[in-house]
């Protein structure tokens, strides 16, 4: 592996499981892990990143943004906002792909709509190739496959509502995090593509003669959560993926490869092609249409998503079959690594799935003999992630509470943001935990000075 390789791992660690019993269905869940980072050198402590975060995982401390990764779910949030560039995502290097004798891409979806209407999937996928890998696997074939099973889970489905899928990390990993009684809600659809992959290895390795751990597939993503899930998938199972590349690494070596082949008149091979069912998961509202439902809506930007989630945790949404929850606006087409305009991007892969035709009839049938083969891995669910407290004492934590309460009551409840945290409440927090003082609240800063001040006058 090159040193960046090495790094990569240095950096997200060793990953930890546990093993859970949740509802009588042994899961597995992970210590989070992040793929998102603040370079200390770019920082200039602006707090815009801890403004936009919406689990409240960053702190600004000695002039610097810091991320706990404990709470960070990989929205990229952090990154879109940082206008000095501080933002940055810890994705596999393409070099990584030479550790392989064999190379499988596996592009989502979304990547279509990051270039002009002239150029299209074939042409794109051509370009993939000529990065240095010998195949590609769509990961809308694997969605477009996913459709066809939910459609019958769907309608065997008689459990609590509304369910939703786990095709968005960001929204998994948000959920275990801040809303773990609804984890029994999501629907795992990993699966799908895990499988249509552990395969493709094996024919491979069978038709080539190559051991099967000598062929790397790299699914090419457009958001820091995919990349993380990759790495440290969310159910603690092990991932036949290699590796994630950033899109927005490649994109510009992608877009020459594409001009080099329309400019050379060279067709691009043919290959499996999925048809607009999976494309049309790259964008908003791709999987209500997918799965042909009506009593359901789609829900992006994270702001919106955990709107419709609280209300899903109040029970207020219970007459709605499915919601598609998406953390980026515009869906997977407003990923925080991709380059182009989110609704540009959007209105392509639209334009595409009308274009192209329907699914081809196998598909269905497919899924209709391999339903029961993979149910039991639609019908797990997934577990909550735990979250350090106050202290791991109940008795401390309970005394903590307490004292939590009394900062809290005499905070200003202004939530400024002045002193390093998102708001008086995680002031607080931080203040039980050790972690900071009531004098970096500015305004407690200022009282105590005109205290001290009015008192050296009486002197």
């Amino acid at each position: 592996m090159d040193p960046e390789g090495r790094k990569l791992r240095g950096l997200l660690g060793d990953l930890e499981e546990v093993d859970r019993v949740t509802g009588g269905r042994q899961v597995r869940s992970t210590t989070p892990r992040s793929s998102v980072r603040l370079d200390p050198e770019r920082c200039v402590g602006c707090a815009a990143c801890m403004r936009v975060c919406p689990t409240e995982a960053i702190r600004i401390r000695d002039g610097k943004a810091i991320i706990n990764p404990n709470l960070c779910i990989d929205c990229g949030e952090c990154v879109r906002v940082c206008t000095h560039q501080a933002g940055m995502v810890l994705a596999d290097p393409i070099s990584s792909i030479m550790d392989y004798d064999y190379r499988i891409a596996v592009p989502e979806a979304s990547l279509y709509g990051q270039f002009i209407p002239s150029v299209l999937p074939d042409d794109i996928l051509a370009g993939v190739m000529d990065l240095g890998f010998h195949e590609v696997y769509e990961a809308a074939l694997a969605t477009e496959r996913a459709s066809y099973v939910l459609r019958i889970y769907l309608d065997r489905y008689h459990g609590p509502k509304p369910l939703m899928t786990s095709f968005c990390p960001v929204v998994v990993r948000f959920m275990q995090l801040k809303y773990p009684d609804l984890v029994d809600l999501v629907i795992p659809v990993d699966s799908a593509l895990e499988l249509a992959i552990k395969e493709l290895k094996e024919r491979r390795s069978q038709e080539k003669g190559i051991p099967k751990e000598r062929i790397g597939a790299f699914y090419l993503a457009g958001c820091p959560a995919r990349i993380t899930t990759i790495h440290y998938p969310y159910t603690g199972g092990k991932t036949h993926l290699d590796g994630a590349i950033s899109i927005g690494e490649i994109y510009r070596d992608l877009m020459f490869a594409i001009r080099r082949r329309q400019r050379s008149g060279v067709p691009p091979p043919h290959l499996q092609r999925s048809s607009g069912v999976g494309i049309r998961w790259g964008t908003l509202w791709g999987e209500v249409e997918a799965l042909g439902l009506e009593n359901a809506f789609a829900v992006s930007d994270i702001k919106h998503l955990v709107r419709v989630i609280e209300e899903i945790d109040n029970h207020t949404l219970s007459d709605i079959e499915f919601v598609e929850c998406r953390a980026c606006y515009a869906g997977c087409a407003g990923g925080p690594l991709m380059v182009d305009n989110p609704y540009r991007g959007r209105a392509k892969i639209q334009k595409l799935c009308r274009s192209y035709p329907r699914s081809d009839p196998s598909h269905e049938k497919w899924a209709e003999e391999n339903f029961d083969r993979l149910l039991p891995h639609f019908d797990r669910r997934l577990a909550p992630l735990s979250v350090e407290g106050l202290d791991a004492e109940p008795s401390r934590a309970i005394e903590k509470m307490s004292q939590r309460a009394k900062i809290l009551e005499s905070l200003p409840g202004i939530d400024c943001g002045s002193c390093g945290a998102p708001n008086c409440r995680a002031l607080a927090d931080d203040i039980v935990r050790g972690e900071a003082n009531l004098m970096y609240c500015i305004f407690k800063l200022r009282d105590a000075f005109l205290r001290q001040k009015k008192s050296d006058r009486k002197k």
